[in-house]
């Protein structure tokens, strides 16, 4: 949503958000670790996979493509003639755009599971439980 907003709608500051967005990409994970090691124990989220699952679904990297694949296959000609038809934003998203972005919803989702699969650093540090440890970290305590 952020990337279609970016890519359909001019306002101030859009030049700003994109950059800001592509900084958040160059910040590695390890740097925000313990600030987000603590945010999960504050919000009683250890030991769960609702932090695993959230930032591979909102990262930046998934925003940075589809907003590419956006500016690719996606003409604002389009938009604007179904708004010129009376179409509402939501339904214009719905019916239009969403279907135009189902091969790259459909490549984010594999690019996110496989990253996910292969995380170690994450699970090992919001993970106690042995029954709820991922495949990463199983094998590496295989080899050890």
């Amino acid at each position: 949503m952020t990337a279609y907003a970016i890519h359909v709608y001019d306002f101030k500051g859009k030049k700003f958000i994109f950059n800001f967005i592509l900084l958040i990409m160059t910040i590695p994970t390890q740097v925000s670790a313990l600030g987000f090691f603590s945010m999960c124990t504050d919000w009683g989220l250890r030991d769960t996979y609702i932090p695993l699952i959230v930032p591979a679904i909102a990262a930046p990297a998934v925003f940075f493509f589809m907003i590419q694949y956006m500016k690719s296959s996606l003409p604002i000609d389009i938009i604007e003639a179904a708004r010129i038809d009376g179409s509402g934003e939501f339904r214009t998203f719905n019916t239009i755009v969403l279907p135009m972005l189902k091969p790259a919803l459909a490549v984010q989702a594999i690019f996110s599971f496989v990253a996910s699969w292969n995380n170690y650093f994450l699970p090992s540090l919001i993970i106690d439980t042995s029954t709820k440890k991922t495949m990463p970290i199983m094998i590496a305590q295989l080899r050890s």
